[in-house]
């Protein structure tokens, strides 16, 4: 699993190329999740090629309600769906923050409600959607259990304070 934040023009990149190439060698499982972090960078233009070179090496990318339109041009995320679906890109997962979440496969899809709560601190519910989803995944939970289960997992992140 990886993120755009250490895709910067600096040697991480060159690291993150090596140890996709190692995974694809192995059959492991590649996610990606952009989580774009745009005053890291130089320029949007350098995060968006960056990202989009990263985007196909991916069996799970995981976007956010708020990266869609810079990723895509596009608001929904239906209509985006036919250009997040290259290269190895197998599944898609999209975060509305308290909208809840979706995942698509190209045969299947399912939502996960997220229930309203106070939220206490963000950071790090992405993290924890992620890892609770490829955890389930790896238990054999269907698609729709999974990522339900990731939603609540969120749900129960940001409610608490980690500092």
């Amino acid at each position: 699993h990886f993120c755009s934040v250490s895709l910067g023009d600096f040697p991480m990149k060159e690291a993150h190329k090596q140890a996709i190439a190692y995974a694809e060698k192995n059959g492991l499982l590649i996610s990606f999740d952009p989580n774009l972090r745009k005053p890291l960078w130089n320029s949007e233009q350098a995060l968006y090629d960056t990202v989009h070179e990263f985007i196909p090496y991916a069996h799970i990318l995981k976007i956010s309600d708020e990266e869609l339109e810079f990723l895509t041009g596009k608001t929904e995320i239906k209509e985006a769906l036919p250009e997040l679906f290259v290269g190895n890109v197998k599944m898609v997962i999209y975060t509305k923050g308290s909208e809840g979440a979706e995942c698509y496969t190209k045969k299947a899809s399912a939502f996960a409600p997220c229930e309203k709560v106070k939220a206490v601190d963000t950071t790090g519910a992405g993290d924890t959607f992620n890892g609770n989803l490829a955890a389930s995944l790896s238990k054999g939970y269907t698609l729709s259990e999974a990522i339900v289960r990731a939603q609540y997992a969120s749900v129960m992140k940001i409610q608490k304070n980690n500092y």
